[in-house]
């Protein structure tokens, strides 16, 4: 339960990771408002009209706010620019506004990878957005949220992995090389439940990196657990670093040249062969692994334990 009558202000609220935290904000004592780009008919939030480089809608937005939870961003974009301006020069243009307004706390929610910013223009963004914030921050509490992998119903970012698992195969990158790679995976209901809660939390200036398992999920777990949930087998499928970033160069090639957005590249390669993705924050009350696969797999958990 958060502090009564507050104000929250929220970008990236028609998104997978938002849509969940204003479905749960709803049943806060809270006047929420959130960014939007086209109208929408939910008329339980005060929907601002605008984008990110929008200065007069994010004054709008932050007016008189208590509570800044800024999630908006890319997680693929056609080049390296377009990751930055979306995900660091729009964070610090919001937080600057926030500060000007008086608004006494803000939330990023950034990305686990923005722990290895070298590893790809991705990671770098949201180090970059992290980073934008508190140059901006003045009076304000910057709360830093680095989620890791989020899976649920829907989710682009994980569709092809799922899909992959559901056919029978965990696709591994780097292959044997990797059976020591640590993962982290939290279920989409989580980490909102866990951003909502930075509200009132106790303030800390170190990013929180948020999990449900402290020691991770290795590749050899994510597949036994597939195969389980699936009841059919499950095999991994090593993939070769020789064979992953030829692939991916030539696909970021081609969709650059057409000007397309793709999560297959290869600083992606370079994050999916970097071997430790677990956090440090183990969210209480967050689901089990295997109850928030089973989910993302589209399946009904309350029926399978009945």
């Amino acid at each position: 339960m958060t502090s009564p009558n507050k104000t929250i202000a929220v970008t990236g609220g028609t998104g997978f990771i938002g849509a969940s935290l204003l479905s749960q904000l709803r049943d806060e004592p809270l006047q929420i408002r959130a960014l939007t780009r086209r109208d929408q008919a939910d008329r339980s939030v005060e929907w601002i009209k605008g984008e990110l480089d929008n200065d007069g809608a994010l004054k709008t937005l932050v007016a008189n706010a208590d509570i800044v939870i800024h999630i908006a961003g890319l997680t693929k974009a056609p080049n390296r620019k377009t990751l930055f301006s979306a995900n660091a020069e729009a964070a610090g243009r919001l937080a600057r506004h926030a500060a000007a307004a008086g608004v006494t706390r803000f939330v990023l929610v950034s990305s686990l990878a923005a722990r290895e910013p070298r590893l790809s223009p991705y990671a770098a963004s949201k180090r970059g957005g992290e980073d934008a914030v508190r140059a901006q921050k003045g009076d304000m509490e910057v709360v830093i949220v680095r989620p890791p992998a989020i899976i649920g119903p829907g989710d682009d970012a994980t569709a092809q992995l799922l899909d992959a698992m559901k056919r029978g195969w965990l696709p591994v990158p780097g292959g044997a090389t990797r059976k020591e790679t640590r993962l982290s995976f939290m279920y989409v209901d989580d980490i909102a439940r866990f951003i909502l809660r930075q509200v009132d939390e106790p303030y800390t200036r170190h990013p929180l990196e948020p999990v449900s398992e402290i020691d991770g999920i290795s590749w050899q777990m994510l597949a036994t657990t597939a195969s389980a949930i699936l009841s059919k087998p499950v095999r991994q499928l090593p993939v070769s670093p020789v064979i992953l970033f030829p692939a991916a160069f030539l696909t970021e090639a081609v969709c650059a040249l057409f000007g397309k957005s793709t999560f297959f590249n290869t600083g992606k390669v370079r994050e999916m062969l970097h071997s430790d993705w677990t956090g440090s924050n183990v969210m209480d009350g967050a689901r089990p692994f295997k109850d928030s696969l089973a989910l993302a797999f589209g399946q009904d958990i309350a029926n399978d334990e009945a």
